[in-house]
């Protein structure tokens, strides 16, 4: 028995072939690595080439590597007049970009690794492929987040739409820390759908690195977690803020004195950054007065959902933290196109929706959807510009997407809140009305 075992195993043509797992993984590690030095090289193609797009990455680099290399507080006047010698070859005069470093002081720990490269353009270039890989990894952590599995060609339609459309392309192309608070924020989101509270905490609390993205979400998150008696997470969400804020302090003990000195700098020279702003800037005292009606009716509305969303569950909290964040974007909270991709999470439930209760068109409505607010956004960019103007960003470009997602949302709101509680029977019945 054993010799004919034997010969089985060992047959004559030598077919029999051993499965090697391991060098499977590490032809997959060989190969993401290649094609990371390829993505890198093309990004570092386009940051050589003249940008049309305004650099965010370079005045942050820039202070970081004072600091590290000079012990230059990033917030001081030494520092922004380096940095202004540095990106436009003198000093900025008033109502120019002052290439301010804006940001709370613990997001310098993000750009540590890139300030330690020497080179501006290659580690921007890094520093872009880093975004991208976030991006990537924000777009399938928003479709996990909401259980959401299309078929793979609308799967690959949203992984290309989150690279492709204005806001992600334009986070992307100026190389915006936002994408990464954005991750953040979908881990966040993912956690707390998960049960896995302590990184759902943790994760807040690292989004805070661009508070404006935020301000909103982390006092929802921490009153619905009491409601709910989710105690690790409002405890880690706060703990790790605190931290995050002292120990930063430990280096720079005023940095955020400094900090909102620099943002109050900033708002003179800046064009507006809310809604109410806008409309104040481009209709006088009408707008004035309807930029802030928009603002107390949003307020009034997202008070409403979370006061009804105390002690619901999760689908429940998941919608009204979407609805927080679309409206952290419309209320005078200043903010910038490029926060609109923490969007992603509150787009994919949307889609996740349709395709769960429109049945059969609801693919057809998240391609049709899809292809809209892709082209459509780059369509508003182009048609906005004078043809015999650089191109810029528009005013305009701040307002149809959170207004569009506020509708959206609001239209769902009843097939999450409380359709998926009704009898199996019932569900039927009103899926063929």
């Amino acid at each position: 028995m054993g010799n004919r075992s034997a010969l089985a195993f060992w047959k004559s043509d030598n077919t029999v072939r051993v499965q090697r797992p391991d060098l499977a993984y590490l032809a997959l590690i060989a190969g993401g690595f290649i094609l990371l030095i390829g993505l890198s090289f093309l990004n570092y193609r386009y940051v050589v080439t003249p940008a049309i797009f305004r650099d965010q990455f370079s005045p942050r680099w820039l202070a970081t590597r004072l600091l590290l290399t000079a012990q230059i507080d990033p917030y001081s006047v030494e520092a922004t007049r380096t940095i202004q010698q540095q990106m436009s070859g003198r000093f900025s005069v008033p109502g120019e970009d002052q290439y301010l470093f804006l940001y709370p002081f613990y997001s310098m720990a993000l750009y540590v690794p890139f300030a330690l490269i020497g080179d501006n353009l290659v580690a921007r270039a890094i520093w872009m492929t880093f975004l991208e890989v976030a991006m990537l990894g924000l777009a399938f952590l928003s479709m996990n987040l909401v259980r959401w599995k299309p078929p793979w060609p609308v799967t690959a339609s949203f992984l290309a739409f989150a690279f492709i459309w204005y806001h992600g392309a334009r986070a992307l192309l100026t190389s915006n820390l936002a994408v990464v608070a954005a991750l953040a924020i979908g881990l966040c989101l993912w956690g707390i759908a998960r049960d896995q509270d302590l990184l759902a905490g943790v994760a807040l609390g690292l989004a805070s690195m661009k508070p404006q993205m935020v301000v909103l979400l982390i006092p929802l998150v921490i009153i619905w977690s009491v409601s709910r008696r989710r105690w690790l997470l409002a405890a880690s969400a706060t703990a790790t803020t605190l931290v995050l804020f002292a120990g930063s302090m430990y280096f720079s003990p005023d940095w955020y004195i400094h900090n909102l000195q620099q943002i109050r700098e900033y708002q003179s020279y800046a064009p507006p950054g809310t809604i109410p702003a806008i409309l104040a800037a481009q209709l006088d005292l009408f707008g004035r007065v309807f930029g802030w009606l928009i603002t107390a009716i949003c307020c009034v509305v997202l008070l409403r959902e979370w006061f009804l969303v105390l002690g619901k569950d999760v689908d429940w909290f998941l919608w009204v933290a979407a609805l927080t964040l679309v409206v952290t974007n419309i209320i005078g909270v200043r903010t910038a196109t490029e926060n609109y991709v923490a969007l992603l999470p509150a787009i994919t439930l949307i889609f996740a929706t349709w395709e769960r209760r429109i049945t059969s068109m609801g693919s057809i409505l998240i391609v049709i959807t899809m292809v809209i607010m892709a082209f459509g956004f780059w369509a508003l960019f182009y048609i906005s510009n004078p043809a015999d103007q650089l191109l810029s960003e528009r005013l305009i470009m701040y307002i149809p997407l959170p207004l569009l997602l506020f509708f959206m949302l609001y239209w769902i709101r009843w097939w999450v809140t409380q359709l998926h509680r009704l009898p199996t029977g019932n569900l039927q019945a009103i899926r063929r009305l």
